[in-house]
Formats: structure tokens, sequence, C-alpha cells
């Protein structure tokens, strides 16, 4: 046997009719105009909201800007101080090397200088 039809659902009921006296009118009135007065009030809110939520978002952009600037900063100082530590170093070698050539002038010097000083005195001893 071939399978039954569908059945389709039952129609909806028609709409019942609806009388309000006019002092429940008025309560259903007075409901609606402070519902619609806290949907403005909200809204209200709402903007406020989204005008800090703005803000907010600007400082932070502005505060990560500064951090990138600051870390940028920071890597350049660090490169600078390692910079000057290696101009020191090289300059502690160079000024120990001048002194080792200082040292080893003097005493090179110093023999002359004696040679001179003894042939000062001969000569003031042979006169």
């Amino acid at each position: 046997p071939p399978p039954p039809p569908p059945t389709s659902p039952p129609p909806p009921p028609p709409p019942a009719s609806i009388c309000f006296s006019s002092s429940s009118s008025q309560t259903l009135l007075h409901y609606a105009e402070e519902e619609a007065a806290m949907m403005k009030e909200t809204a209200r809110e709402n903007g406020q909201l989204k005008e800090e939520l703005a803000a907010a978002r600007a400082a932070e952009a502005a505060a990560e800007a500064l951090a990138r600037e600051l870390e940028q900063r920071a890597v350049a100082a660090e490169e600078a101080r390692s910079s000057a530590d290696k101009r020191a170093t090289q300059a502690a070698v160079n000024a120990t090397q001048a002194m080792s050539e200082l040292r080893a002038l003097k005493a090179q010097q110093s023999p002359r200088v004696s040679d001179q000083e003894q042939q000062q005195q001969q000569q003031q001893q042979q006169q």
C-alpha cells in the first residue's frame, strides 16, 4: 500500500479579540512610557560606554607606541654602552702600549744620560 499522505499542522487559532478598559490602557501606556524612558537611558549609557571604550583604545594605542619607542631607546642605549665599553677597552690597551713604549724609551735613554754625565764629570775633572 502507498504511504499515507503527509499531514500538515493544524492552522493557528484565529486571534482573540482583546478589549481593554480605559484604565488598563492607561496602565499599559504608563508601562510603555517607562520602558521607553529606560531604553533611552540605556542607549545614553551605551553611548557613554562607547566613548569610554574609544578613549581607552586610544590610550592603549598611545601606550603601545610609547612602549615601542622606549624599547627602541633601550636597544640604542645598550648598543651605545657596548660601543663605549669597546672604546674604553681599546683606550686601556693603547695606554698600556704607550706606557710600555715610554718605559722602553726611558730605559734606552738612561744609559746615555749616564754616559753623558760621566763624560761631563770626566771633563770637569780634567779641568
